[in-house]
C-alpha cells in the first residue's frame, strides 16, 4: 500500500487532477467530521456546508506540503472549517441599518452599514460579475445539480468520481448533469453572458458546413455536421466553466 505522504509528493510533482481527486475522496470523512462540530439542526443547511467543506478540502490538498512533517488531517481540518464557517457567515441576515462596530472613539456621528456600501453605478470588475453569474446559476439548480456541475466543470472531477462522492450511480448522475446543463443553457442571463464572452473574444457562431466544396477522398471517417456540433458543445462547456469560476 502506498504511503499517504508519498501520494502527496507525487501530486506535488505532477499536479495530476485524477490523483488530487483520489486524495479528496479518500479523505471525505474529514469534511463530515469538521461540519459535525459547527452544524446546528434547523438552523444550517448541512448539504451547503458539506459542499463548502469539500471545496476547503480541495484547497488543503493544493497547499499541503508533505515535507514539513505535518499530518494532512490536521492541516485540512482548518481549511474545511474556514470554508464552512464562511458559508455560515454569508448566510447570516445583516441589517443595512445596523451600526458599524469598532468605530474610533470620538466619532461625532453614528455610521450605519448602508453608509459604507460602495456606489454600484461604477464599473464592476469581471471577477465580481462572474460571482454574480455563479450565484444565478446556483439559484436555478437543485442542490444535487449544482454539486454535479460545480465538481464537473470547476474542479474537473469525472462523473464516476462525483457519483462516488454523492453516493449515487453514474447513470443517475448522468441524468442529473444533463438536466442541469439544459437549465443553464436555457437561462436568459447565461445566454446574455455567453453572447458577451463571444463578442469579447471575437467568437462568431460556427459556420455551417459548405457542401459546395469538393470532397477529398480520405481514409478518415468524418461527419462535418457532427464536428460542428462538437465544436459548439466545447465552446459552451468552456463558457459554463468560466461562469462558475
Amino acid at each position: 500500500m502506498i504511503d499517504e505522504l508519498e501520494i502527496f509528493r507525487r501530486y506535488q510533482k505532477t499536479k495530476d487532477i485524477n490523483l488530487r481527486n483520489e486524495i479528496a475522496l479518500n479523505n471525505i470523512s474529514l469534511v463530515h467530521y469538521a461540519i459535525k462540530n459547527i452544524f446546528v439542526p434547523n438552523h444550517n443547511d448541512y448539504e451547503e456546508l458539506e459542499q463548502e467543506g469539500f471545496i476547503g478540502l480541495l484547497k488543503a490538498i493544493e497547499n499541503f506540503n508533505p515535507n514539513l512533517g505535518f499530518k494532512f488531517s490536521s492541516f485540512a481540518y482548518k481549511y474545511i472549517l474556514s470554508a464552512s464557517r464562511f458559508r455560515l457567515d454569508y448566510n447570516k441576515d445583516t441589517s443595512l441599518d445596523e451600526p458599524v462596530k469598532n468605530k474610533s472613539i470620538g466619532d461625532p456621528d453614528d455610521i450605519e452599514l448602508i453608509d459604507t456600501i460602495e456606489d454600484t453605478t461604477i464599473d464592476i470588475p469581471r471577477d465580481v460579475e462572474n460571482e454574480s453569474i455563479s450565484e444565478r446559476i446556483k439559484k436555478i439548480l437543485t442542490k444535487d445539480e449544482y454539486t454535479c456541475i460545480n465538481l464537473f466543470y470547476k474542479y474537473d472531477f469525472t462523473l464516476k468520481e462525483i457519483a462516488k462522492y454523492m453516493n449515487i450511480s453514474v447513470h443517475v448522475l448522468y441524468r442529473i448533469r444533463n438536466k442541469a446543463i439544459i437549465k443553464i443553457k436555457g437561462n436568459p442571463y447565461f445566454q446574455s453572458y455567453k453572447n458577451e464572452i463571444e463578442k469579447e473574444n471575437n467568437i462568431s457562431y460556427l459556420k455551417a458546413y459548405d457542401y459546395s466544396v469538393p470532397r477529398v477522398q480520405s481514409s478518415n471517417i468524418s461527419n462535418p455536421v457532427w464536428e460542428i456540433l462538437l465544436e459548439r458543445e466545447k465552446l459552451e462547456n468552456k463558457i459554463i466553466k468560466q461562469a462558475l469560476i
